[in-house]
């Protein structure tokens, strides 16, 4: 923690987690039979600059990374990819990222699943199993977190994505040439509470993805795609 005459402080924060775990993949309509292991490794950089004092703010430079294994080939018997049960994280953008908060479809599966950060290619979350022949993703990016008053919070930020592996989705697809590369998002939000509790909670918050190569070869469109909400949370 480092303290300046001007009456800000400045804190940073590494913080990097390595995951890696068995599964069993039955075999299915992705070609995955036997054992399966993959990993996961996630991070971020922390900054926080705060200036003192009752109206004081509080500034949050960070940086994030993901990366999690895909299945190199959907036919060898071997299940590579990463996959989580209910993962949900509080990581990137959170619920403010396009690519955590929807669930883009793909042939009578998921891309991905809403609340989660990975591509793993499940029907469901809560009511389909782990999928472990998948393409995996890697994310990296920045944001920024502004405590503007003690009622008052905001963020904007950016990620860029891609496959690990493509071999599945073009297997899925029973299509070649799927670019690694997913697009770059950006997106923003913010959240107001004006009891100063969690009694009311208003959020608004909103993110655009803009697709590359990979992603529009799976969608046959390279169209810009994007997201606005908003949400009111009340407890008693």
């Amino acid at each position: 923690l480092c303290r300046y005459t001007t009456g800000c402080s400045f804190r940073m924060q590494v913080r990097i987690f390595d995951i890696c775990g068995p599964g069993q993949q039955a075999r299915g309509q992705r070609g995955g039979r036997g054992q399966g292991r993959g990993a996961a490794w996630r991070g971020s950089v922390d900054g926080v600059v705060r200036r003192g004092g009752a109206e004081g703010w509080c500034h949050g430079p960070r940086g994030f990374f993901l990366y999690a294994s895909g299945d190199s080939d959907p036919r060898d018997g071997d299940a590579n990819g990463f996959d989580a049960i209910l993962d949900a994280p509080n990581f990137g953008g959170g619920q403010f990222s396009f690519w955590n908060s929807q669930a883009l479809k793909l042939v009578g599966t998921g891309l991905t699943q809403p609340g989660s950060s990975l591509a793993d290619l499940q029907t469901s979350k809560t009511q389909g199993q782990s999928n472990f022949v998948n393409p995996g993703v890697l994310l990296v990016g920045g944001a920024i977190d502004a405590e503007l008053t003690p009622k008052w919070r905001a963020q904007v930020g950016f990620t860029y994505l891609r496959f690990d592996k493509t071999k599945s989705v073009e297997f899925l697809l029973q299509a070649g040439d799927v670019d690694k590369s997913i697009g770059t998002e950006v997106f923003f939000g913010t959240q107001y509470r004006p009891l100063l509790t969690n009694n009311v909670i208003l959020q608004f918050g909103a993110s655009a993805l803009f697709p590359d190569d990979g992603f529009a070869r799976v969608y046959d469109s390279n169209d810009i795609v994007y997201n606005v909400f908003t949400t009111i949370i009340t407890t008693w």
